[in-house]
C-alpha cells in the first residue's frame, strides 16, 4: 500500500517503485527519489534487508500442475528454520557479516556460528536462505532453534545442543554484480560455484517437475527429510 501511495503521489509506475525499493531498502529514499525523478539513478547497496519473495500456497500436487501450465519448474524443499538474508563485505576479522530474517530484523546475533561460517566465505554477497537447526547432514526440529532467539548470552553448550547451519537457495549479489535480473539458472550456477569453493555453503537441491506425480514424488522425499514439504 505504501509502494503504491509513493507511485501515486510522484506519478511514477507501481514496477518502478517497487524495483528502486528493491535496490535500495528503504521506502523513504524511494520517495525522495521519486519526488525528484532520480529513480533511475538508485543503485543496489548491501546492509539494507530487501523485500522477501514469497510463494504462493498450492493446496494439491494437481493445482499446481494447473498453474504451472505444462511449463517444467524447479522444486526444493521447504525447509522449516527462519528465513534469511546474509549480507556480507570484506573479508577476515574485518568483514561485515549481518542476517536479516523475513520480518527486516537483525538476527546475527543469535547464530555467532552462522555468521563465522559465512566470514569463510570470500568476497561480498548476499545469499538468500533458510537457518535450520543441524546436525551431522540433517535438519533438527525447529525447536532447537527456538531455544536460542531472544537469548542475550549464548554459551558453548547452548551452542552445541543447538546447531545450526544456513542453507542458501538463491545469490542475489555477488562482487560488486547485482544478479536480481539474471536468470534463476544462471544465479543457481553462481550459488553452486561458491559451494563449491568452500564446503561451509550448504545450498538446496533443485528437482525439474511439469506433473502432478512428479510433485508428489518430491514431496514425499522432502517430507521423507524431515522438511515441510517443496517450494
Amino acid at each position: 500500500m505504501l509502494q503504491a501511495a509513493v507511485a501515486q503521489a510522484f506519478d511514477k509506475p507501481l514496477g518502478i517503485i517497487q524495483r528502486t525499493q528493491l535496490l535500495v531498502g528503504d521506502l523513504e529514499e524511494v520517495a525522495i527519489l521519486a519526488r525528484h525523478d532520480r529513480l533511475a539513478s538508485a543503485q543496489f547497496k548491501l546492509f539494507h534487508p530487501i523485500q522477501f519473495m514469497l510463494a504462493t500456497p498450492q493446496e494439491t500436487p494437481a493445482e499446481a500442475a494447473e498453474t504451472m501450465g505444462d511449463r517444467t519448474f524447479w522444486a526444493e524443499d521447504k525447509l522449516d528454520g527462519i528465513r534469511a538474508q546474509v549480507h556480507k563485505s570484506g573479508d577476515g576479522v574485518s568483514a561485515r557479516i549481518t542476517i536479516y530474517t523475513r520480518t527486516m530484523d537483525r538476527t546475527d546475533e543469535s547464530f555467532p556460528d552462522v555468521v563465522e561460517a559465512m566470514r569463510r566465505i570470500p568476497g561480498d554477497f548476499l545469499l538468500d536462505g533458510e537457518i535450520v537447526p543441524w546436525r551431522d547432514g540433517a535438519v533438527l526440529p525447529f525447536a532447537h532453534i527456538q531455544r536460542r532467539l531472544g537469548r542475550k548470552v549464548l554459551t558453548p553448550k547452548m551452542l552445541r545442543d543447538n546447531p545450526a547451519a544456513f542453507i542458501a537457495f538463491d545469490i542475489l549479489y555477488r562482487d560488486d554484480e547485482v544478479l536480481m535480473d539474471l536468470p534463476l539458472r544462471r544465479r543457481r550456477e553462481i550459488l553452486s560455484g561458491i559451494a563449491d569453493a568452500d564446503q561451509t555453503v550448504l545450498i538446496t537441491a533443485v528437482t525439474p517437475v511439469s506433473a502432478a506425480q512428479q510433485i508428489d514424488d518430491a514431496f514425499c522425499r522432502a517430507r521423507d527429510c524431515r522438511n515441510e514439504g517443496l517450494c
